[in-house]
């Protein structure tokens, strides 16, 4: 899900300090009961480190949630990010990275080194502070440790499911701008090769909100 920033929230990324204060607001704004639940963003920034979008990956329980590696860089790679910042809070307040947090992350920035879409940073956050991999130096660590890596061909399963995933994508913003230019359906299945249940389907998830504009 998307999260709608405000114009003054749009803006460079030079430190955790920067990121955090933005993404604590962004706790702020949910429900209280969500607040009690991990919550794990991903963060796209352009190059000159300036947001380009921020988007809720999952939102999961009061002690765990769910971070999918190929969601998050399809995306990141779909919006043309140049790097990105993985963060997620903890409920319970506790700053430090569980093993859960740092397999997590070693897995993520190897991915994204393979991708050429680096991971700048995690941060860990509650309401009032933050923990940053980049700053306690545990990314450098992390980066230096090739052990458990992913292998050559889950590597280029990722690079080829990318590759699908960008299609779906790129496919689904030509049948919205279609829809949106008052074509019919059936020319809009002629253009794209998209059969008319899936249009209906497209044209029903962006009228609820569900996709974005293009």
């Amino acid at each position: 899900m998307n999260v709608k920033l405000r114009n003054d929230e749009k803006i460079r990324i030079l430190n955790g300090v920067d990121l955090f204060e933005i993404m604590a607001r962004v706790l702020r704004r949910s429900h209280k009961i969500d607040r009690k639940k991990e919550h794990f963003w991903v963060v796209g920034l352009d190059v000159t480190q300036e947001i380009l979008f921020i988007e809720l990956i999952s939102l999961g329980t009061s002690k765990t949630t769910h971070s999918d590696p190929m969601e998050i860089f399809s995306l990141a790679l779909s919006k043309k990010a140049y790097q990105i910042v993985l963060v997620h809070n903890h409920p319970s307040g506790a700053l430090r990275p569980s093993e859960s947090d740092r397999t997590t992350t070693h897995r993520m920035v190897h991915i994204g080194r393979f991708l050429n879409l680096p991971v700048w940073d995690h941060l860990i956050i509650t309401e009032v502070s933050y923990y940053s991999f980049l700053d306690s130096g545990l990314l450098d660590q992390l980066e230096a440790d090739l052990s458990n890596i992913p292998d050559a061909l889950t590597a280029e399963t990722m690079k080829r499911e990318t590759a699908e995933r960008n299609y779906v994508i790129t496919t689904t913003n030509i049948v919205i701008k279609l829809h949106l230019r008052k074509t019919e359906k059936d020319h809009i299945s002629e253009i794209t090769g998209v059969e008319l249940e899936e249009i209906d389907k497209i044209i029903a998830d962006f009228e609820n909100g569900d996709i974005d504009e293009p």
